[in-house]
């Protein structure tokens, strides 16, 4: 299967879940998955894209200034995907969105920075 045949299940599948109509930062694309990021900060879309994919692991990093979460799962078309978004270090550290996370802990800080 081509990458640009995996793309289109990713299109496809973002459309269906109707989260395809936002910006993402930065994309790449090989044979096995495709990854991309998406705008700084962002992590209501992040739990968007998390919310619809299959066996994803959800992991935090924030070891300085700038952090970021990352999800790995799979579409309904059995394609792998990678989804990443940066944020503030320091703002990862403090939600507690470091280390191996359930989805329920980033959903949770999400509401809480819209909130404020």
């Amino acid at each position: 299967m081509t990458t640009l045949h995996t793309l289109l299940h990713v299109v496809e599948h973002a459309e269906r879940w109707r989260i395809g109509d936002h910006a993402i930062k930065q994309f790449a694309a090989n044979a096995v998955r495709i990854s991309f990021l998406l705008p700084d900060q962002d992590t209501g879309l992040f739990v968007k894209w998390a919310r619809h994919l299959d066996d994803e692991r959800i992991t935090g990093f924030a070891a300085g200034p700038i952090g970021h979460l990352h999800v790995r799962g799979r579409i309904m078309s059995g394609h792998t995907i990678d989804v990443s978004v940066l944020h503030e270090g320091q703002w990862l550290r403090t939600a507690g969105l470091v280390g191996p996370l359930e989805l329920g802990e980033v959903e949770q800080a999400a509401r809480k920075a819209v909130a404020a």
